[in-house]
């Protein structure tokens, strides 16, 4: 299973790319996830709804995280925050493993 290495701008949220660019994020994702070997396998772990994040304006906010074995990591989670944009839909606003 091959790990996806960045988000489609069309994915990303309003705040997620004014923050960071295309470059900058796959040269993040690159740094965070070389050390970890393979993607091997990434299973739901959980799914939940908040209009509070520590450090962000309140929002309609969903943080999903996934269960992940990694090469070098076996015991991996993977945290992605998906917040609702003014036109309804949903989109990344933060990746991070733990």
């Amino acid at each position: 299973m091959r790990a996806r290495a960045s988000i489609p701008g069309s994915a990303a949220g309003t705040a997620f790319r004014a923050a960071v660019t295309a470059e900058q994020w796959t040269g993040m994702l690159h740094g965070a996830r070389a050390p970890l070997g393979e993607l091997k396998s990434r299973s739901l772990s959980s799914a939940r709804y908040t209009r509070t994040l520590p450090g962000a304006p309140e929002a309609d906010y969903v943080v999903i995280q996934y269960g992940a074995t990694y090469a070098k990591r076996p015991g991996a989670t993977e945290t992605v925050v998906t917040a609702r944009e003014a036109d309804g839909s949903w989109k990344v606003v933060t990746y991070m493993v733990q």
